[in-house]
């Protein structure tokens, strides 16, 4: 297991697609369609990385951040949102957040800034120089 997301969107299409690709690549995922759910998600698992939109219907993002860090305060936060607004409120908050995207966005994009946040990244040109060595070793002498 390589750590637990909880993704929080009251769109079942994202919650969907982001949890099939997420779990394809071992995590361990939760997810909530309202901040309620989330809450009660929060106080059920240890959950390292939150996914989530930034506006539902009558709470904002940062208002469940600030419940949610009540709850636990050890994980990396990850905003959705259809709004580039957002981007400006989210420079405002208390909380250090690790990425805004704009949907829709690729579940792909995703998992890589997740990636990013548990040191799982893998930069590509980290091994160029053993596929250089092992080329190099190939060839005939």
């Amino acid at each position: 297991m390589q750590g637990s997301i909880l993704i929080v969107d009251d769109d079942v299409d994202v919650l969907e697609a982001m949890k099939t690709v997420l779990e394809s690549e071992g995590y361990v995922v939760y997810t909530a369609v309202n901040p309620e759910q989330a809450k009660v998600c929060m106080m059920e698992n240890k959950v390292h990385v939150v996914i989530m939109d930034y506006i539902f219907a009558e709470y904002t993002g940062d208002q469940l951040i600030r419940d949610l860090k009540e709850i636990d305060e050890g994980f990396s936060i990850i905003f959705l949102s259809g709004w580039p607004q957002v981007i400006k409120a989210v420079e405002g908050l208390e909380y250090m957040v690790f990425s805004v995207f704009l949907k829709p966005v690729d579940p792909e994009i995703i998992l890589s800034a997740i990636r990013s946040i548990s040191g799982d990244y893998v930069d590509p040109y980290r091994f160029l120089d053993a596929r250089q060595i092992v080329t190099e070793l190939s060839q005939p002498h």
